[in-house]
């Protein structure tokens, strides 16, 4: 299952995707207020495998990976990836719908 969630100018969203049980696979939040990307994976079993932040307006990177056993490495750099990520260039990510409910 996936579910998208986006703001009234469709650049800032949240997304959560589900194994087949419910259990969380992928959790990423973008906000373009404060050029954040955040992002959750988990392992099969609902354990977090990884977690990352990407920051634009401090140019900062980080990650956190997690092995099986829940031992986390961590991860600080500066922020190569966060350029692509708020690209004011791109159009925005969608636009939002009405929706009727009867």
């Amino acid at each position: 299952m996936y579910i998208y969630n986006y703001d009234n100018d469709g650049q800032s969203y949240s997304f959560e995707s589900f194994h087949y049980n419910d259990i969380p696979l992928v959790k990423t939040n973008l906000d373009w207020n404060k050029k954040i990307e955040e992002r959750w994976m988990y392992y099969e079993d609902g354990k977090i495998q990884s977690y990352s932040k990407l920051d634009q307006l401090n140019d900062q990177q980080i990650e956190y990976d997690y092995d099986s056993k829940g031992i986390r490495r961590d991860f600080i750099n500066k922020c190569e990836r966060c350029k692509f990520s708020f690209d004011e260039t791109l159009p925005p990510h969608a636009a939002p719908e009405k929706v009727y409910i009867q």
